[in-house]
């Protein structure tokens, strides 16, 4: 039963980072435009773990290591690979030594490993330079333009809200940096002038959409922020049990298993405002269906 719902998943997942990569700039025709800002990080991360199931993700990553690593937080990486699958880490090394060889980035040393396997198939990358114009882009442009780090995805998922205020507990959740970490940017942020605060307990935070859009020179309203992270390393977690045996059978053991997954990124669905069925109004197997 797992096995026919991955197989659909799957599916839905590489549309989903393809019209994410078309969004970057990646040579990529015939794919609707994605909704949402995309958020990198996550995306390289689920492209890993859909490796297997898309041959040409590999040297999507491949061009990316060697055009557009430089735009990746390094820190952030680490901070969202903890929630995915052991073998998507493995292969994250394998993208930081192509980040760090063929992009010449240094930062991505530390996570690097030596595999020559992927040798051949890296050394056709494509050597053409990511475009970031579309609204999607959003945080890599913010990156490009200020450099990359707290500051900027802050600035990124702040406009992703529409002028809505957000708490320093709201932007740790959306971008995975530590409380402290996001106050300290925040504080300074708002000595620069780029984001208001509201003086209450606790402190908020916004921005006004107005300015961004005619400095940014987009024609329509800024982009919104999408919890990917939460979402996609719940697709990655479902397609690793769903090719465990005891998932391929209906039985006691797999619709346990099965809550277990969902109770543990519940917050996937809860942050995206996606409705699905409550386990506890379902017993045993019925579950599973």
């Amino acid at each position: 039963m797992l096995t026919r719902m991955a197989e659909s998943l799957i599916e839905s997942a590489k549309r989903v980072v393809w019209e994410q990569w078309q969004a970057v700039g990646a040579m990529v025709s015939g794919t609707p435009r994605v909704k949402g800002i995309v958020d990198p990080e996550a995306l390289i991360l689920l492209s890993l773990g859909l490796r297997d199931h898309e041959r040409r993700l590999w040297d999507m990553l491949a061009w990316w290591a060697a055009v557009g690593a430089n735009l990746l937080s390094v820190q952030r990486m680490k901070n969202l690979a903890v929630n995915y699958p052991k073998p998507i880490n493995l292969r994250l090394a394998e993208f930081a030594r192509l980040a760090h060889e063929m992009g010449g980035d240094f930062r991505w040393k530390s996570l690097a490993i030596s595999n020559k396997r992927q040798i051949a198939r890296v050394q056709r990358k494509r050597e053409k330079e990511p475009q970031l114009l579309d609204p999607a882009a959003l945080i890599l442009r913010i990156r490009m333009g200020i450099g990359v780090g707290i500051k900027a995805d802050t600035l990124s998922f702040l406009m992703g809200i529409g002028g809505a205020w957000a708490s320093v507990k709201d932007i740790s959740v959306a971008t995975y940096y530590s409380n402290r970490a996001i106050r300290r940017a925040a504080d300074e942020l708002v000595a620069a002038r780029l984001i208001n605060p509201k003086a209450e307990t606790p402190t908020q935070y916004r921005i006004s959409p107005k300015p961004w859009i005619q400095l940014l020179k987009m024609k329509e309203p800024l982009p919104s922020w999408r919890y990917w992270q939460a979402a996609f390393a719940f697709v990655a977690h479902f397609l690793e049990c769903a090719e465990e045996e005891k998932f391929k059978e209906v039985s006691y053991l797999a619709s346990t298993q099965a809550r277990d997954l969902f109770e543990e990124h519940r917050s996937a669905f809860s942050w995206n405002q996606i409705s699905v069925p409550d386990p506890e109004e379902f017993q045993g197997i019925e579950y599973l269906d």
